[in-house]
């Protein structure tokens, strides 16, 4: 477990006790708990977005398709070159680049 899940862990854990003053003195106890859920999902999902945008460059789903872009310049440099032997543009598996 890295720093960031454990003060993610503690923040969500933590938060539904510094509501409970807030949410008294405005009269809406019962908002505590889907306040919270709602709080501690927001930062959950940031969090899981964060670590899936991690490492850019590991040619998977949601990476940068630096494969498909290197070909689309080298393709378009030798066009401009005016050779004739052209490297395939790279096909879409699956509904995505490499």
């Amino acid at each position: 477990m890295n720093f960031t899940s454990l003060f993610l862990y503690a923040f969500m854990l933590l938060l539904p006790f510094c509501l409970i003053g807030d949410c008294h003195k405005y009269g809406i106890s019962y908002m505590m708990i889907p306040v919270s859920i709602l709080i501690s999902f927001v930062f959950a999902s940031i969090s899981k977005v964060g670590e899936i945008n991690e490492d850019p460059f590991e040619n998977q789903r949601t990476d940068v398709a630096m494969t498909s872009i290197c070909i689309g310049i080298e393709r378009d440099l030798r066009e401009t070159l005016g050779e004739t032997n052209l490297p395939e543009n790279t096909k879409a598996e699956n509904g995505a680049l490499f």
